[in-house]
């Protein structure tokens, strides 16, 4: 029976070894902070010309200056999209059939804006400021 219990006895005396040296290591392992390959940068600062993503303005024409677009709903015809590469931003400018440009920088609008310059139908634009930012887009199915 004294040889049971000393089996017993060494089973249990190896497991708590085990367990032992365990809970050491992982002691040891947490207390260790590792250390930065080298120190953070901070961000790139974004261009001075980004305001939300979307904008407008006129332009001058041989008929005089085109209309401005005022704050609320504005509605255009979309008649030529291009694509420009700004500051590390891709731009989609529509020159719409009634004058002036509207400007996104946002590729959701992008893609909404693609689809409706190949249709020419009618966009409105919801300006929201005096710099002829916008916010919002409605799209029509009819020209």
């Amino acid at each position: 029976m004294k040889r049971i219990q000393e089996s017993s006895w060494l089973k249990l005396s190896s497991r708590l070894a085990i367990i032992a040296v365990l809970a050491i290591t992982s002691l040891v392992s947490m207390a260790q902070a590792p250390k930065p390959s080298q120190t953070p940068q901070p961000p790139k600062p974004l261009p001075s010309n980004i305001h939300p993503g979307n904008g407008s303005s006129t332009q001058q024409t041989n008929d005089g200056i085109n209309p401005q677009y005022y704050w609320g709903w504005n509605y255009v015809h979309a008649t030529e999209c291009e694509l420009y590469d700004s500051g590390g931003y891709t731009y989609l400018v529509l020159y719409p059939q009634e004058g002036g440009e509207f400007w996104t920088s946002s590729a959701p609008y992008q893609n909404l804006l693609l689809a409706a310059c190949q249709t020419g139908n009618w966009l409105g634009f919801y300006v929201y400021d005096s710099n002829g930012d916008w916010s919002a887009i409605t799209t029509y199915d009819y020209r």
